[in-house]
């Protein structure tokens, strides 16, 4: 009993489909039988990829949906629509409910690299300006010189200072805890 596809009927007054939800089960707990699904499968949420699936000379962003069984959710490729396979799938794809749902987002905005990690550095989040047509067009904000070379480090300390803080609230913590069991 999926509370998602209620969620979105409300909100957008897409139909959820009629429960019990077996094709969620196989998708998002037990493997596609068939496809990805091993003998004696015990219901978990993890990703699951069959290896022995033949590798696509035309690979789809919508994977095992679009008929692409080498895509999502047999694993997962990095240029595999997650969110838009999920969001059809939960609204009952597999049991022919045709949708055309998804996040508006198709492709990334930074092309893959050729090279491990193959993604892009992430865009900073705080560029005030992220579309200054004054300066041709829209900018990543992870090319600005200065950004490029500071957001790294920003990061770091960032992380750094989190950590610290989370040690500092563990020992303060683990002295309370010596102070409360202490007998003398």
């Amino acid at each position: 009993k999926p509370e998602l596809p209620k969620l979105i009927e409300a909100i957008y007054g897409i139909k959820a489909p009629a429960e019990p939800r077996d094709d969620l089960v196989s998708v998002f707990l037990t493997g596609v039988d068939g496809l990805n699904q091993p003998k004696g499968v015990r219901p978990s949420e993890q990703l699951r990829l069959n290896m022995t699936t033949p590798v696509t000379a035309k690979p789809d962003r919508l994977g095992v949906i679009a008929g692409d069984n080498q895509g999502y959710p047999n694993g997962r490729r990095l240029a595999d629509d997650v969110i838009d396979i999920s969001l059809r799938v939960v609204e009952g794809e597999l049991r022919g409910n045709k949708t055309e749902l998804g996040d508006g987002v198709d492709t990334n905005d930074v092309a893959f690299g050729d090279t491990f990690p193959y993604l892009a550095l992430p865009a900073s989040g705080s560029d005030t300006e992220p579309h200054d047509f004054a300066r041709g067009g829209a900018q990543n904000a992870s090319t600005d010189g200065v950004l490029a070379r500071t957001a790294p480090v920003s990061a770091a300390v960032i992380g750094f200072a989190a950590m610290g803080f989370g040690l500092v609230g563990m020992s303060r913590r683990n002295r309370r805890h010596d102070s409360d069991t202490d007998v003398s």
